[in-house]
């Protein structure tokens, strides 16, 4: 595939800053921000091998997009320039036995880099810097005889030099981190089915993630089918990204300073499905999604310099107000009012601020569908959909059954479609 972009010198500019690209990064080989730029051009490709038949199955896969690549005006691309390969083989068994009706084993590895790994392809300390995202990954799944069945998979990510986490900024070393995920099944055929999960990651220094949650399925006829997934979430998160500021006196960092913080964050879903057949040309689909997620930001801290995961830690002080104004107590970051206030070099004076991080968010996506076949080939979708939002950006506490009733008073925003398909019997 390829892509050229054209537009104002203005544009183009923004486009080179977006998140898809970060041209600007202080510390990336051979990019840019070309500010006179009205253009921009770029290719991908990928090639795949596979083996689908017999007991061994497997697949090889390479892919290259370059950093100009840009289609997000016609879809969507979040990730930017990469070299990517990886491998699959997988051993299946779909006779049934003596307690399975059927299993399977599978490895997985990718790996992506960054493409300034070509400027010294032979260098192995090349392509650990330039190693962008990877993991190796185990999954086994079986069906028994009474058609029950489970699913395990285990992944590990090895370190990386992960790009975006600086929105911009230098690249931030990704310390390794493994997953755990199992789910189970009942028998599906029944009228009422059960599938149950959990997973759990390693959080690091702030402790384990975990995930949780049950999909329950019923059917009351052969034309209803009801559909429900509880799930809760807890996931720390070492390095959430906060805020830049400009310190040219800062070399570690290219002359900026790189704002995070330690994240907990929990998050409450449940998606609901109805799906209704009342004939054959007439159906009916309803999909509601209530969601609600809390972040506390707990520590806040400076990237020390690149390519690290080196942070200068923020003491939590008090505010003090005297002849200079506010000023800090017995620490190096305070908060007042809506405003977090930073004192980099601990003379209890303001050398940033910005708006305090904590967040609580709740939110419902609603779809209604009906089809109607009303000639065979030509079809009518009537869809509405229904969305509420809100956001507290002080407020961190998770209220999970107050906040389910404040969904129903949140100001809804509705869309209503309708779609034709008409088939021309030529």
């Amino acid at each position: 595939a390829g892509s050229h972009v054209r537009g104002s010198e203005e544009a183009l500019i923004r486009l080179q800053h977006s998140p898809t690209h970060y041209f600007q990064r202080p510390d990336a080989y051979g990019l840019g921000v070309d500010s006179s730029a009205t253009s921009m051009t770029g290719a991908e490709w990928g090639l795949r091998l596979d083996r689908r038949s017999g007991r061994w199955t497997g697949a090889l896969w390479a892919a290259q997009r370059s950093p100009g690549f840009e289609v997000n005006d016609l879809g969507e691309v979040g990730e930017g320039e990469r070299l990517d390969g990886g491998a699959r083989i997988t051993f299946r068994e779909i006779t049934p036995g003596e307690l399975f009706r059927d299993y399977s084993v599978g490895i997985t590895t990718f790996h992506n880099f960054r493409q300034e790994v070509l400027r010294d392809p032979f260098s192995w300390s090349e392509w650990g810097r330039a190693h962008s995202e990877g993991t190796f990954g185990v999954t086994g799944s079986a069906t028994f005889l009474d058609y029950r069945g489970l699913t395990a998979t285990f992944q590990y990510d090895p370190e990386n030099f992960d790009s975006e986490v600086a929105r911009g900024g230098p690249v931030v070393l990704d310390p390794p981190a493994w997953v755990f995920n199992l789910r189970g099944n009942t028998d599906r055929r029944d009228r009422l089915s059960f599938e149950p999960s959990f997973g759990v990651d390693d959080g690091g220094a702030l402790g384990w993630g975990w995930k949780g949650g049950v999909k329950v399925s019923y059917r009351p006829s052969s034309r209803v089918q009801v559909e429900t997934e509880p799930s809760y979430q807890s996931q720390p998160d070492a390095a959430q990204y906060v805020a830049a500021t400009g310190d040219v006196g800062y070399a570690p960092t290219y002359g900026r300073r790189y704002l995070f913080a330690d994240l907990d964050r929990r998050t409450f879903s449940l998606p609901t499905r109805l799906n209704v057949t009342f004939s054959r040309s007439l159906t009916l689909q309803l999909f509601a999604q209530p969601l609600l997620s809390v972040g506390d930001f707990t520590v806040y801290k400076q990237l020390a310099r690149a390519e690290s995961f080196d942070f200068d830690r923020f003491e939590e002080g008090v505010a003090a107000t005297g002849p200079r104004g506010v000023s800090c107590v017995g620490g190096r970051t305070w908060r007042s009012g809506d405003q977090r206030l930073v004192d980099f070099h601990g003379d209890g004076g303001t050398d940033f601020s910005f708006r305090e991080r904590d967040f609580r968010v709740r939110s419902l996506r609603g779809n209604a569908v009906l089809r109607w076949e009303y000639r065979p080939g030509s079809t009518l979708f009537f869809v509405w959909q229904q969305r509420r939002s809100y956001q507290d950006l002080e407020a961190n506490t998770f209220r999970l059954g107050g906040e389910a009733l404040d969904l129903l008073t949140d100001r809804p925003t509705n869309v209503f479609i309708i779609k034709a398909n008409y088939w021309l019997s030529l």
